[in-house]
């Protein structure tokens, strides 16, 4: 905040997938009752803009899963109809389950999760699977209009992160599926909404097993 003024830094393509930060001032990470404090000059109004649910949008589309395709199609809640078909009704659950997912939830209820959404959606989760197959083996992975990812940094600067997941990382600082596949927590933001952090490595990707991920 300077001059009183909000000033984030935005930057295009800052993290290992791909996504957009903010340098310094993200507002995703101010308090809602801090946020209050953020008006607009009079005459002016602030706008608020979010991409609805867009992880299981992009994938349905990429994969072309008939049925995730057919879900996110709807003029209706994606996630409620996710959990309508798989989860009994229960929202929260087909969230994280999705979310868990693209990101790669392995712990908890992550494996019965990932095996309902795979009865119900088996395109796209052998899509994830096969994108994380080729990190695991040392493959390039690309994104669906060829961008490659960098180097994944040691200090954690990946998918984990950005979506505000606890990063679990190897000791040894060797590349597993547990590095790639952190829990998403509870109440943890959208991995499609903004993060501040600083700018991770950037260049072409050098075919590192940590460079996995769909």
């Amino acid at each position: 905040m300077r001059d009183g003024r909000f000033r984030p830094e935005f930057l295009a393509g800052g993290t290992v997938t791909g996504r957009w930060v903010t340098n310094g001032e993200g507002a995703l990470q101010i308090p809602k009752v801090i946020r209050r404090a953020a008006v607009a000059d009079p005459g002016w109004r602030l706008v608020v803009a979010d991409a609805d649910q867009m992880e299981p949008r992009v994938l349905a589309a990429i994969s072309r899963d008939p049925g995730l395709m057919e879900v996110a199609g709807r003029e209706t809640d994606l996630y409620q109809s996710v959990s309508d078909r798989a989860f009994s009704g229960d929202r929260a659950q087909a969230k994280l389950a999705v979310l868990g997912a693209v990101y790669g939830q392995t712990s908890g209820d992550g494996l019965k999760n990932l095996a309902a959404l795979r009865r119900r959606f088996p395109r796209a989760v052998a899509y994830v699977d096969e994108a994380a197959r080729a990190g695991e083996e040392g493959r390039l992975v690309r994104t669906w209009l060829g961008r490659t990812c960098p180097p994944a940094a040691r200090t954690g600067d990946d998918a984990a992160e950005e979506a505000g997941i606890p990063l679990t990382d190897d000791e040894s600082g060797r590349w597993t599926p547990a590095t790639r596949r952190p829990t998403p927590a509870p109440g943890a933001a959208s991995p499609a909404t903004s993060s501040s952090r600083a700018a991770p490595p950037t260049g072409p990707c050098c075919c590192s097993p940590r460079c996995g991920g769909p």
